[in-house]
């Protein structure tokens, strides 16, 4: 087995006016124990408020920093920025990325604890888990299904291949796409060209299962090496909108022309499919409370191709539903409830059903479903 020693660290950090919270943010970074190389790049999403400046004159213990700067193009292309230019400035480069969102943190010890974990098995990718921690009172009781939300059902033991860890996530109810609670080899990104998908939200999703696809070595440490910050106007907390029904969608679309399926085990296929098809009820989730208006708005951003595949994943699954809410009411009217009550109890305890659910958890919860 190949085991590296203080092998180098760059965290990726995309900012947009995230003054309030860059202090707390870099004094997480100062704790960290690692005594191996840090760096920490942030890059300037547009902001117009003084985030920069806070950056610039912020000093963090044990890290280098270097400081991008783009026009406004959202959290994919600033993580990409980031990577194209260690592409560029550091070619040699054979270290470990972690992606850090600005208004979270880090325990401390938290870089040093995972570096352990990718050293000790030669991983291309570790998964662990994280703490959330509220801004308010008020969100707290809001949105209290986050206290939980990240703990697994299953235990995950050893080191998989990428298709192995996704198909038992997904049997346990498991498969968390946060890349903030990832670490990940540079050079396994590099080899397969993976990146961030440009121009929607909820792009971890499929970033997360492109690197599953392509991943030899994968492990799950059980620990919390994460701080998520639950605050008000973030995409966690903001109500329904077009750009959650087009992220999702466009992750369903994209997973489909993923390249890696063919490796992989029935099982495996299966497994995928149900995360792919998760996407697309999330969309529907979201498409089912918006304006017509606003799904005048989401038709019109998409291509023929891409409006035909979203009317038969999404548009005609929201008319199924609402077509089985109205035959649920008139069965009740006409005295047949008992058994339309018994045939919707057969379907909520079908795993696929249960798969749905956990992966689709966030967008349902938001809309109270």
């Amino acid at each position: 087995m190949n085991r590296k020693v203080d092998v180098g660290v760059i965290v990726i950090c995309a900012v947009y006016n995230a003054s309030p919270y860059l202090g707390d943010l870099c004094e997480s970074l100062s704790s960290q124990t690692y005594k191996g190389e840090k760096q920490i790049i942030f890059v300037n999403d547009g902001s117009t408020d003084d985030s920069a400046e806070i950056i610039e004159a912020t000093p963090i213990e044990g890290f280098s920093k270097v400081l991008l700067t783009q026009d406004n193009a959202g959290l994919s292309s600033a993580r990409n920025h980031a990577l194209a230019w260690i592409a560029e400035m550091r070619p040699d480069f054979d270290g470990y990325v972690m992606f850090l969102d600005s208004d979270d943190t880090l325990p401390a010890g938290s870089i040093e604890t995972a570096c352990h974990e990718m050293t000790a098995n030669d991983l291309d990718k570790l998964f662990f888990t994280g703490n959330v921690f509220y801004e308010s009172d008020d969100l707290k009781e809001k949105f209290a299904h986050y206290s939980t939300y990240y703990r697994r059902n299953g235990i995950y033991q050893g080191v998989y291949t990428g298709p192995q860890y996704m198909e038992e996530t997904v049997r346990e109810d498991d498969f968390y796409p946060n890349p903030t609670m990832q670490m990940t080899s540079y050079r396994f990104l590099e080899k397969h060209g993976i990146k961030f998908y440009e121009g929607i939200i909820h792009e971890d999703n499929l970033f997360t299962l492109s690197c599953l696809l392509c991943a030899d070595r994968v492990s799950y440490l059980d620990r919390a090496l994460y701080n998520r910050r639950i605050r008000s106007d973030s995409i966690m907390t903001k109500p329904a909108r077009p750009e959650n029904v087009i992220g999702y969608f466009r992750s369903g679309e994209q997973a489909l022309s993923l390249s890696g399926m063919e490796s992989i085990t029935c099982e495996q296929r299966a497994a995928f499919f149900a995360v792919v098809d998760s996407w697309f009820s999330a969309a529907a989730d979201y498409f089912s409370v918006l304006s017509e208006t606003d799904r005048l708005c989401v038709l019109d951003s998409l291509g023929p191709c891409a409006e035909l595949l979203f009317r038969q994943t999404v548009q005609l699954r929201v008319s199924g539903r609402e077509a089985l809410s109205r035959a649920s009411e008139e069965a009740r009217g006409k005295g047949f409830a008992d058994g339309y009550e018994q045939a919707r109890t057969e379907f909520l305890g079908s795993r696929s059903y249960r798969i749905g659910r956990v992966v689709t958890a966030v967008p349902r919860r938001l809309l109270r479903r």
